[in-house]
C-alpha cells in the first residue's frame, strides 16, 4: 500500500509538473474568449442602430414619395392658366413628425414632337404641345444624404391654340418679370416671363391677339414703354414665338457749342437727334420744335429716360430732322448703359443774319430796330421753320441772332424789321456748313432790293 501511494504520489507531481506552463495559456484563451463576447455585442448593438436609422431614412423617403405624388395629383387638378402661374410654380413646406418637407412644383410646356422645353432655348421655340410637371421634394437634414425625390408628369391642354411669349434683354437673353398682357376672343390673366423670360397661354379660342408689354423703367428698342405686337392662333396649334426685346431704359443729356468772336462758346438748340440702325424708323427726335410763339430754344435737351440700350452705339446731333448735310464730325457717338445718364457737347455752325436797310449795291446801314428772323430748314426730310425772337440790336459783328449757332442744313431766311414806320421783309438762303468760320446770310430792306415786300414774315 505504502508503494502504490508513493507510485500515485509520484505521477501528480509529473502531472503538475507538466501542467504548470500551461496556466498561461489558459488565461489568454479566456481573455481571447472575453473580449470576442465584447465585439459581437458591439457589432449586435451598432446592427441595431444601423436598422434604426435606415428605418427613419426610409420612413423619410415613403413620406417624400408620398408628397410627391399629392403634388402632381393637385397639378393635374389646375388650370392650364394656372399651371403656367404661381399654382402650378411654387415651393411649399409642411413639417411631418419633426421633419420639414419641402416641395417645389414646376410647370413649363414642352414640344410634342421633339420633348424639347419651350422657351429654355430662346425666342426660336416655336411648339408649345405638353405641359411637363415635376414635383421635387426635399427634407431635412440633408436628405440623409440621399438624392431628393423627383416625379414628373404629362398634362395635355384642352382643346385650343397656344401663344407662345419671350422677353429678352440687349444682349438677346432671357428677361424676366415682363408682364404679357394678351387680348382677344379669349379673355386671359396677364403672366409675368419667368427666369427664361417666357410665357405660355395655352386653350386659346382661334383668332387675333394683341400682346402688351410692360416692365416698369424698360423699354422697347424704339423707346416705347408698353410695346405690343399682334399674333394670329390658330386653334389645336401653337402661334409664337411673339418675341419682344427689352432693356433698362438710359438717358442722353445734350449740350451745345459754337464757334463764336474769339472762341468755342456756348449754344442753344430746341431739338436733337438720335440715330441707331437697329431702331425703326432708324432716328428720334428729342426736345420741343420751335415756334412764333413758342420759343424752345434751350442750353440742354434731354431725351429722358427714353433709350433702349444698346450694346452699338447712337449717333447724335443737333437739329430737328435726319439731314444729311450734318456731317460726320457733327455726330456725337454715344453708347448708353442699362440705366445710365450718358452727356455730349453737340457742334453748330454759327449763322449770321444781317439785315440792312438798304439794296445789296448800296447795303446801307444795320437796321436800328430789332428784326424778327424766321429760318427754314429746306433739306431733303427737314422743312422745319424755327423762329428767333432776337434779344439784341444788330451789329456788324453779331448780326440778328442772339444765339447764332444753328444746326448743319441749308435754310431759308426771312427777315422783317420797321423802315420808315413800315413793316418790311425780305429772304435770302445760306448754307449753313461751316462750324470753323461761321456762315453769314444778308437781307435787304430798302427801297428797291430785289424780293423786298411790305408785312411780317409767316
Amino acid at each position: 500500500m505504502r508503494a502504490y501511494a508513493a507510485s500515485c504520489a509520484h505521477m501528480r507531481a509529473r502531472v503538475a509538473r507538466r501542467l504548470a506552463p500551461e496556466r498561461g495559456d489558459t488565461l489568454i484563451e479566456v481573455m481571447v474568449a472575453a473580449i470576442m463576447i465584447a465585439l459581437v455585442a458591439g457589432a449586435t448593438l451598432t446592427g441595431y442602430a444601423q436598422v434604426a436609422h435606415m428605418t427613419g431614412t426610409q420612413r423619410h423617403r415613403v413620406e417624400a414619395d408620398s408628397l410627391a405624388e399629392l403634388d402632381q395629383a393637385r397639378l393635374r387638378g389646375l388650370t392650364i392658366t394656372q399651371l403656367a402661374g404661381s399654382q402650378g410654380n411654387r415651393s411649399v413646406s409642411e413639417t411631418i413628425d419633426g421633419t420639414t418637407y419641402t416641395i417645389t412644383s414646376a410647370s413649363q410646356y414642352v414640344s410634342g414632337s421633339t420633348a424639347a422645353m419651350s422657351c429654355t432655348t430662346g425666342p426660336t421655340t416655336t411648339t408649345a404641345d405638353e405641359v411637363q410637371i415635376t414635383s421635387t421634394v426635399t427634407w431635412s437634414p440633408g436628405n440623409d444624404n440621399r438624392l431628393p425625390v423627383v416625379v414628373h408628369g404629362l398634362v395635355t391642354p384642352a382643346e385650343g391654340g397656344s401663344l407662345v411669349i419671350t422677353a429678352t434683354d440687349q444682349n438677346g437673353a432671357g428677361l424676366p418679370g415682363v408682364t404679357a398682357t394678351p387680348s382677344g376672343p379669349t379673355t386671359v390673366s396677364p403672366l409675368a416671363t419667368d427666369a427664361n423670360g417666357c410665357a405660355i397661354f395655352g386653350g386659346l379660342a382661334g383668332g387675333s391677339y394683341t400682346v402688351g408689354f410692360a416692365d416698369p423703367g424698360y423699354v422697347d428698342v424704339n423707346g416705347n414703354a408698353n410695346p405690343s405686337q399682334t399674333k394670329t392662333v390658330i386653334p389645336t396649334e401653337t402661334a409664337g414665338p411673339v418675341n419682344e426685346q427689352m432693356g433698362q431704359a438710359a438717358t442722353i443729356n445734350a449740350t451745345f457749342s459754337t464757334k463764336w468772336g474769339a472762341g468755342t462758346v456756348a449754344a442753344t438748340s430746341d431739338q436733337i437727334v438720335a440715330t441707331q440702325n437697329l431702331m425703326t424708323p432708324a432716328f428720334r427726335l428729342f426736345g420741343t420744335h420751335s415756334t412764333a410763339s413758342n420759343n424752345a430754344f434751350s442750353a440742354s435737351v434731354t431725351t429722358g429716360a427714353t433709350i433702349f440700350p444698346f450694346t452699338s452705339a447712337y449717333l447724335v446731333f443737333a437739329g430737328g430732322c435726319d439731314d444729311p448735310l450734318t456731317p460726320a464730325s457733327a455726330e456725337q457717338s454715344v453708347i448708353v448703359s442699362p440705366g445710365g445718364t450718358s452727356s455730349v457737347t453737340l457742334p453748330e455752325p454759327a449763322m449770321l443774319v444781317m439785315v440792312w436797310s438798304g439794296t445789296s449795291a448800296s447795303p446801307g446801314s444795320l437796321v436800328s430796330t430789332k428784326p424778327d428772323v424766321t429760318v427754314t430748314d429746306t433739306d431733303a426730310a427737314c422743312g422745319n421753320a424755327e423762329d428767333y425772337p432776337p434779344t439784341q440790336i444788330p451789329t456788324a459783328s453779331a448780326g440778328a441772332l442772339a444765339n447764332p449757332g444753328l444746326p448743319y442744313g441749308t435754310y431759308t431766311v426771312c427777315a422783317d424789321a420797321q423802315i420808315a414806320g413800315t413793316y418790311e421783309r425780305n429772304t435770302g438762303t445760306v448754307a449753313n456748313t461751316s462750324y470753323t468760320s461761321g456762315n453769314t446770310v444778308n437781307i435787304y430792306l430798302g427801297s428797291g432790293a430785289a424780293g423786298r415786300v411790305s408785312g411780317k414774315c409767316p
